[in-house]
């Protein structure tokens, strides 16, 4: 069993007695966050899916530099959270708001001024438009699929992309692309005392938003693939994930513990940087070794014509059932 936060620290003031003990853990939570950002370990991928609901069509009567929507068909869910963080647009395109309260059945408010003329009777679509994931420990996208069409999202497309592709987001139909958008860092602020329709509240940590394009407008779900943020040592019974190792974080902490000089009233024994420098060597060759372990897990320093598979659609020339019936000559499958 891997060791525990607290143990790792009362080693390392082993070392050094005068060492206080908030510098002891902080040494020590400054090694394990380094190791964990230094490459891709195969215990940071997890999976989520996001669940497209069906677009609700309807007519809305809005007031200029309004930011309150009264919907005039009637019928919206009206408890605050079932379509609270869902996009809307008026007149079928752009700009795209999204809704931060529902109040009643008959009104919403969302996150900006609504900038058009006033208009009584406006077309309204309320639609699943950006994506963030549902999980709390996301850290950064790795792939968005689409099982019924057989190919996964292009990711590596920004929204200032689609903003020249289509300004207007009157494109509608099977999406393609899920463009990087920003983070939700707002729109949490303005939640309130709201949970929106994926669990977020205000209090919730600040993801970054994608934009699906061209918008579904059917009931869909999208699995995807992510990253995880490794949680930091926050309790005595904190552990370190996967292949890394108790003892190499003490290792790399020595380093550190050997850099700092003291105080005037309480110097440090172990301050050498010659020492410091050893302890830095052997935690470096140590932290390779556990990244080759890591590798034999879970293969991620290598994949074979990257770029060609990950394209959005079958490859060119052959359909995805010749690659699912063939075993491939290139070692792919």
């Amino acid at each position: 069993m891997a060791d525990t936060f607290q143990e790792m620290w009362r080693r390392l003031k082993l070392y050094s007695p005068t060492l206080p003990v908030p510098l002891c853990q902080d040494f020590i939570r400054k090694r394990y966050r380094e190791m964990v950002d230094q490459t891709t370990w195969s215990f940071s991928f997890a999976e989520g899916q996001f669940i497209v609901r069906a677009t609700i069509q309807g007519t809305a009567s809005v007031t200029r530099f309004s930011n309150v929507i009264n919907f005039t068909t009637g019928g919206l869910p009206g408890n605050n959270t079932a379509i609270v963080g869902r996009q809307v647009l008026f007149g079928g395109r752009a700009p795209i708001y999204t809704i931060i309260a529902n109040p009643s059945a008959t009104s919403f408010t969302i996150d900006q001024p609504y900038g058009e003329s006033t208009n009584a009777a406006i077309a309204c679509q309320i639609a699943d438009i950006y994506f963030t994931s549902e999980k709390e420990d996301f850290e950064r996208l790795v792939s968005f699929k689409d099982p019924r069409n057989n190919w996964q999202l292009r990711t590596n497309v920004h929204a200032e992309e689609l903003n020249s592709i289509d300004p207007q987001r009157m494109s509608a139909g099977t999406p393609s692309v899920l463009a990087g958008l920003n983070y939700n860092t707002e729109y949490l602020a303005q939640l309130g005392s709201y949970v929106d329709c994926i669990g977020k509240t205000a209090n919730s940590t600040p993801l970054p938003r994608f934009e699906l394009w061209p918008r579904q407008g059917a009931e869909y779900l999208y699995p995807y693939l992510y990253k995880k943020r490794a949680p930091e040592f926050t309790t005595p019974d904190s552990r370190s994930l996967g292949a890394i190792r108790g003892d190499v974080i003490v290792e790399g902490a020595l380093a550190d513990v050997c850099r700092w000089p003291g105080t005037s009233s309480v110097p440090n024994p172990m301050a050498n940087p010659v020492l410091g420098n050893v302890f830095e060597s052997r935690y470096q060759k140590l932290v390779d070794e556990l990244v080759n372990k890591d590798r034999s897990i879970v293969e991620r320093s290598m994949t074979y014509v990257n770029t060609y598979m990950n394209l959005p659609f079958p490859p060119i020339g052959l359909g995805a059932r010749f690659y699912q019936s063939h075993v491939s000559t290139m070692g792919v499958w």
